[in-house]
């Protein structure tokens, strides 16, 4: 019987720029916080996460991190 092989996913090294301006469709920069966003905001604030563990690469631009999300809980490079 043959085995079959899974493939392991690429992992990129997370980004460590922010892009200048968030995507049209961004959901953390045109939506209401969605529950875990305002969580990820309270602990950030009160110094419990550091801001790499907050923010995330954007979804439509892999490239950089989210501006959205980074506007949201006021993180910018140097905080990285």
């Amino acid at each position: 019987m043959k085995k079959s092989i899974i493939p392991v996913p690429v992992l990129r090294p997370r980004p460590k720029t922010i892009w200048k301006k968030p995507c049209v469709k961004c959901p953390s920069a045109h939506y209401p916080p969605d529950p875990e966003s305002l969580d990820y905001k309270k602990f950030y604030e009160a110094g419990e996460l550091p801001a790499s563990e907050c923010v995330f690469t954007c979804a439509w631009r892999p490239g950089k991190l989210c501006r959205g999300v980074c506007d949201y809980l006021g993180v910018t490079e140097k905080d990285l």
